[in-house]
C-alpha cells in the first residue's frame, strides 16, 4: 500500500456513511471514466479514497511473461481484474496455476509477480497524477486473487463505506449487461456498491450535467427505507433533491381472485390502494423536510421496475438509491430482482444498499 497526498486535507466534516470509498481500476478506459464523477463525491463528501487493482494469478500465462526478462520491457498490461497478458499455456503440471507456482517458488515466478505488482503500482500513479483533484486524501493497493472475491475482501477488510465502480457499459443496447466483475460485486458486498456507466460518468466528469436530484424507489417495507439515510447523506453533503417513489401494481400476479376482478369494477379497491401509498410517501416526505432537505414524491401505477427506470430517464441528472431486498444468507446469492433490473436498465448511477442483517 502506497499512500499518496495524506498532507491535502479539508477542514470540513468527514461524511458519515461515505469516509472511505473503494474504486477497483482494470487499466481501461471504460473503468477509469467513472474517477471524474466520483472524485466530485468525494469532494463534497470529504472522503478517502482507495484505487484497488486486483492482479488474477489464473490469467498469466508465465512463460509469456518471462520473456521479458532477458532484457526485453515486459508488456503493458491491464489490470483491476485480469491480467490478460496472452492465452494461458501449459507451464506449470497439471492442475496447478501460475499462482501455485508463485507459491512455491517455481522459477522466477516471485520476481515475476513482484515486477507485475511494481508495474501496476506504477499505472495507478500515472492515474492520481494526471486524475486526482487537489486536496483528495488517496491510497493505491495492488492484490492478487480472484477479482470479484478480492475486492469485496479489501472492501469489508479495510472499512471502506462504499464501492464504485464502472459498469462497462457502452450504449443502450449492450447497457443490460453489465461487466463480470462488477456483477459479481453487487451480489456478493455487503457494503453499498455505486453503479455507474462510463458514459454517463463521462458527462458528469465534463460538466456536462451535474447531479441534482435523487431517486429512492420504496415499497413500503423497512428495508426498502434503509435506503433513506443513504440518501439524506447524500443530499445533504451534495445539495440534492430527494424524490420518493413507489410503484402500485395492478395484481401482477395470476390467481383465481385477481381474474375474478376483471369482472367486476375493481376501480375502487385501485383507488384505495393508491390512496394508501399516496399517504405513505406523503409522511416519507415530511420526515426527509423535516432534516432540512428539498423532497417531493412520486407515485406510479403499474409494474415496479419498468416504472422505476422510465422515472429515472425523465428525470435529469439523478441517482438513484435502492436496497437489495436480500434475505439473510440469500442476500449473498443474488439481488432483488426489481433492483437488479433497475441496476442494469436505468443507466444513470444507482446506489445499491445490502439490507442490515436481522434476526
Amino acid at each position: 500500500m502506497i499512500k499518496l497526498q495524506g498532507d491535502a486535507r479539508e477542514a470540513r466534516k468527514r461524511s458519515d456513511m461515505f469516509d472511505k470509498i473503494l474504486i477497483p481500476l482494470d487499466g481501461s478506459k471504460e473503468a477509469e471514466a467513472i474517477l471524474p464523477y466520483i472524485f466530485r463525491m468525494a469532494q463534497s463528501l470529504n472522503s478517502k479514497l482507495t484505487l484497488l487493482s486486483v492482479i488474477d494469478p489464473e490469467q498469466v500465462d508465465m512463460p509469456n511473461v518471462l520473456a521479458g526478462q532477458g532484457g526485453e520491457a515486459m508488456p503493458a498490461m491491464p489490470f483491476a481484474g485480469v491480467i490478460p497478458v496472452a492465452p494461458r499455456q501449459e507451464s506449470v503440471p497439471s492442475g496447478e496455476s501460475p499462482g501455485a507456482a508463485h507459491e512455491m517458488g517455481g522459477p522466477y515466478a516471485t520476481q515475476v509477480f513482484d515486477q507485475m505488482e511494481s508495474h501496476v503500482k506504477g499505472e495507478l500513479r500515472k492515474v492520481i497524477a494526471a486524475m486526482i483533484p487537489e486536496g483528495l486524501e488517496t491510497e493505491i493497493r495492488v492484490v492478487f486473487g480472484n477479482p470479484a472475491e478480492e475486492i469485496v475482501r479489501v472492501a469489508r477488510k479495510q472499512g471502506h463505506d462504499l464501492i464504485a465502480m464502472s459498469t462497462h457499459g457502452r450504449n443502450m443496447l449492450t447497457r443490460a449487461i453489465l461487466g463480470s466483475v462488477t456483477d459479481r460485486v453487487l451480489h456478493t458486498s455487503a457494503i453499498p456498491v455505486l453503479a455507474i456507466t462510463p458514459e454517463k460518468a463521462k458527462q458528469y466528469g465534463e460538466g456536462r450535467t451535474t447531479l441534482t436530484k435523487i431517486v429512492v424507489p420504496l415499497d413500503g417495507s423497512e428495508t426498502a427505507e434503509q435506503a433513506l439515510p443513504y440518501a439524506r447523506e447524500l443530499a445533504e453533503k451534495m445539495s440534492l433533491e430527494v424524490i420518493v417513489a413507489r410503484s402500485v401494481n395492478e395484481f401482477p400476479t395470476y390467481t383465481p381472485y385477481a381474474a375474478a376482478l376483471l369482472y367486476n369494477d375493481h376501480e375502487p379497491m385501485m383507488v384505495g390502494i393508491e390512496a394508501d401509498a399516496a399517504e405513505y410517501l406523503k409522511g416519507i416526505v415530511k420526515r426527509v423536510k423535516a432534516s432540512g432537505l428539498e423532497a417531493r414524491s412520486k407515485l406510479l401505477r403499474g409494474a415496479t421496475a419498468p416504472n422505476i427506470i422510465q422515472l429515472a430517464r425523465d428525470t435529469e441528472e439523478n441517482m438513484i438509491a435502492i436496497t437489495t431486498h436480500g434475505r439473510s444468507g440469500f442476500r449473498r446469492l443474488m439481488l432483488g430482482s426489481v433492483t437488479e433490473a433497475v441496476v442494469r436498465g436505468a443507466g444513470d448511477p444507482v446506489l445499491v444498499i445490502p439490507p442490515k442483517e436481522t434476526d
